[in-house]
């Protein structure tokens, strides 16, 4: 039976601890097969595991404490509803007050609660107080619910384009950047 979850204001949203990776682990599986689901193959789906991303995260929230990333979850009552994980982009080319949101996933039950709103802005609340003046993030082309979800915020599509490889299955992504200073989409990021 799944929880219902009860609007966002009793959601707390704060930075991730290593101890968290484990559930960020099984959010990010259980996000990825809810959210891509007739987007990417069932089969790829099927096969993802929480182990080998318990330990991406485990060494991406280490790396927090040298703030070449940042990790923020969202959780009810001890409960792990989402994260978002930010940083420096991880492609080259970028001016030095460009940062990237890496990831952001939520439980299916916490869609449309505000949960995932909460997540982000207190991701670029924190990117800003970094000094950060620009984000970009990258997005599946065919993933209409999320890019809905980051135009109604600001985000603007900027014509950056790519493809990455999940097994035999490539990916079509295109980037969104945001304006931190005023919230907008500005000019197109440099790469």
């Amino acid at each position: 039976m799944t929880q219902t979850v009860p609007p966002a204001v009793t959601v707390r949203v704060r930075r991730a601890t290593a101890d968290d990776a484990r559930a960020i682990a099984a959010v990010h599986v259980h996000a990825w097969r809810w959210a891509y689901r007739g987007l990417l193959p069932s089969s790829l789906l099927a096969r993802m595991s929480d182990a080998p991303r318990e330990a991406t995260w485990r060494e991406t929230i280490v790396a927090d404490g040298a703030r070449r990333a940042s990790v923020w979850v969202a959780e009810l009552s001890g409960r792990m509803l989402g994260f978002v994980a930010t940083g420096a982009p991880q492609q080259p080319g970028y001016a030095e007050d460009t940062a990237e949101v890496y990831a952001i996933y939520q439980l299916q039950e916490a869609a449309k609660t505000g949960v995932a709103r909460r997540m982000l802005a207190r991701a670029l609340d924190d990117l800003r107080a970094r000094g950060f003046r620009c984000a970009i993030l990258w997005v599946l082309e065919t993933n209409g619910r999320a890019r809905d979800f980051y135009e109604r915020k600001g985000w603007c599509i900027d014509g950056g384009a790519r493809t990455d490889a999940v097994g035999r299955f490539v990916l079509h992504e295109v980037r969104y950047h945001l304006d931190l200073a005023s919230g907008a989409s500005t000019n197109a990021p440099r790469a």
